[in-house]
């Protein structure tokens, strides 16, 4: 590891630059901490997985047991879903694979700065780093489950065309957007337990905000909600993508991209600024 990292002292009451000043630091600190945020995510992966017996078959596992359910529920008669223009087990399957994408970068920040704790309060380096290792593990699992996913639907009778070339643009988007919203939460969810606590069921509301096991609703109070989440574009493009069933680029897709990155730039200021605090509270 290289040992050229600018220093940079974080003091509580330190930071009282104008906004834009913060923005200009924070992507400098990130595109300074890459090398040790490699390493990071580098030796979590290599933690997650090394005394586990299903090895990365766990990135995988939980969203197949949501798709069964949802499968067994649907073949015993207790939901009824509309059309999807595939078949309902590679709809479900590839919905859940890429709202798992999207849960995963949204708790790495949380998790990475929680694992990170001890050396925040001790070793002086660029804390962004941090949460660019958060998206380099998320990369990761991401890519993981996509070597897994698209066999899977070929046997789903999928055939594969040249929409498969835009899937990473929209996992690309889902993962900066999970960060950003992960972010967000962060600082708060470092100084109470609470709220990591809570994040799961917070995901399975936000989950079933989205069409992600039912088909885009027309009507009624839920098709307003899915109209106005942002996240519903991003994760219907990206299945359209994967499933072959659009090659072309809707508007609400970029202006989901481009909410979520200002919820980026505005996460990574909330972070930047709180951090002195949270080293605060963190080390007393």
């Amino acid at each position: 590891m290289k040992n050229n990292l600018n220093e940079t002292i974080y003091q509580a009451g330190g930071v009282r630059s104008a906004i834009w000043f913060q923005i200009i630091f924070a992507i400098k600190a990130l595109f300074s901490s890459h090398e040790l945020a490699f390493q990071l995510a580098k030796r979590d992966i290599q933690a997650t997985y090394r005394q586990s017996f299903l090895g990365i078959l766990w990135a995988f596992i939980i969203p197949l047991m949501t798709t069964l359910v949802w499968l067994i529920l649907n073949g015993s008669g207790f939901i009824n879903t509309q059309s999807t223009g595939i078949s309902y087990p590679a709809y479900l399957l590839s919905g859940t694979m890429i709202w798992a994408i999207f849960a995963d970068s949204f708790n790495a920040p949380l998790d990475k700065t929680i694992l990170n704790k001890a050396i925040i309060t001790k070793v002086n380096f660029p804390r962004e780093g941090i949460i660019l290792s958060g998206v380099y593990h998320s990369f990761f699992n991401g890519l993981i489950k996509l070597v897994i996913l698209i066999p899977a639907l070929l046997f789903l009778d999928i055939s594969p065309s040249a929409s498969l070339l835009l899937v990473p643009i929209g996992l690309f988007c889902l993962v900066l957007t999970g960060t950003a919203l992960g972010m967000i939460i962060t600082p708060i969810g470092v100084l109470y337990s609470d709220i990591g606590k809570a994040l799961p069921l917070l995901l399975q509301f936000l989950m079933y905000s989205v069409p992600v096991v039912y088909v885009y609703p027309t009507k009624g109070v839920l098709s307003r909600i899915v109209d106005l989440n942002p996240l519903t574009p991003l994760i219907v493009q990206t299945r359209y993508w994967l499933t072959g069933q659009s090659l072309s680029i809707d508007s609400s897709f970029l202006v989901s991209v481009l909410l979520g990155f200002s919820i980026l730039i505005l996460g990574l200021v909330a972070f930047r600024i709180a951090l002195p605090k949270l080293i605060e509270r963190i080390g007393s």
